[in-house]
């Protein structure tokens, strides 16, 4: 599976209502499991963004689909990046060669 990190940041509206966070995340989980993919984990942070997710998906296409279920709320924004094995990054920049 591969994973994904994504960049939550609460919209107004979804500061608004943060009592409804716990019941939409739940639900977004469940989507996300419904597509074959899974939340790894979840950090509320400080900074330009709120949370971090650790998220895995054989599928871009779950990821993308997950992506589009949150952001319909209105509640959040959101980016979301692949994410490379640290090992699989040194293996390719070990084959990429010198100019």
């Amino acid at each position: 599976m591969a994973r994904f990190v994504r960049l939550v940041k609460f919209t107004p509206e979804g500061l608004k209502n943060l009592k409804e966070i716990p019941e939409r995340f739940a639900k977004g989980r469940q989507y996300l499991e419904s597509l074959g993919g899974k939340v790894v984990d979840v950090y509320a942070v400080s900074g330009p963004y709120d949370l971090v997710a650790i998220l895995e998906a054989s599928d871009p296409q779950a990821i993308m689909k997950h992506g589009l279920f949150a952001v319909q709320t209105g509640f959040v924004e959101i980016v979301t990046m692949p994410a490379t094995p640290m090992a699989d990054f040194l293996k390719t920049v070990g084959e990429v060669p010198r100019p």
